[in-house]
């Protein structure tokens, strides 16, 4: 019988047979013939393999055209079917952003470079993330709005390629902490009585002598800090 197939689409590279047919191919002519090698013979089976180089993606078919057998005595018809292949391309693996850009501060992009630095004011409570994909069929993770505590914190944007293959870019975002430590009373007073000591900033218990009768005590107290909260 005769191999055919599309040779803008496949190229073959070799036939070989089975452990029970001996399989003889000729390249020029993709012509092939067969020996049962086995004791009881064979109704159906696989003969060979053969293996095809895929020269671009499409659909197409393999077929063997002329098929015929013989047992040196009387000629059988042999039933072959064709058989429809899809090529595809393979799955790129491309994981690499085309762009990245934060709402605040600045970064200097490049695809091969994952690891960035930024520092923002303190006032900047949260910064949106955004990025794009070289290739339209990888997935990006990790982009949008993303909340900031003070200090050191860390953006992944997770890129995903369409073979399942990933690369991460961390975006290092320093947020300033201008926030007040003064957590310092500026006065401390009392309706009835004395304190004692006399007020200090610097000191935190006292004493307060108050006459029997004095069943409520009014207490005022002021933080040196305004942004700072004061609860009696």
């Amino acid at each position: 019988g005769y191999l055919n197939f599309d040779s803008n689409y496949l190229s073959l590279n070799s036939c070989s047979s089975s452990s029970i047919l001996g399989l003889n191919f000729n390249n020029s002519n993709n012509k092939f013939a067969f020996v049962d090698n086995s004791v009881t013979g064979i109704e159906s089976g696989k003969i060979g393999i053969c293996i095809f180089k895929a020269n671009k993606v499409g659909t197409t078919h393999i077929n063997i055209s002329n098929p015929s057998g013989t047992d040196n005595s009387t000629n059988h018809i042999v039933n072959v079917t064709g058989g429809t292949i899809t090529i595809k391309d393979k799955p790129s693996s491309n994981n690499k952003l085309s762009s990245l850009s934060i709402s605040n501060g600045t970064i200097s992009f490049s695809p091969s470079t994952t690891n960035y630095n930024v520092s923002v004011e303190s006032s900047v409570s949260s910064i949106n993330v955004s990025a794009s994909a070289e290739d339209s069929k990888a997935k990006i993770s990790g982009t949008g709005n993303v909340a900031l505590n003070y200090g050191s914190n860390n953006i992944n944007v997770i890129v995903t390629a369409e073979d399942g293959s990933t690369k991460t870019y961390t975006i290092k975002v320093d947020r300033k902490d201008e926030r007040s430590s003064n957590n310092n009373l500026s006065s401390l007073s009392v309706s009835s009585g004395k304190l004692s000591p006399s007020f200090d900033k610097n000191k935190t218990s006292y004493k307060i002598d108050v006459p029997y009768s004095v069943s409520k005590l009014d207490i005022d107290a002021k933080a040196e800090d305004s942004k700072s909260k004061v609860s009696i």
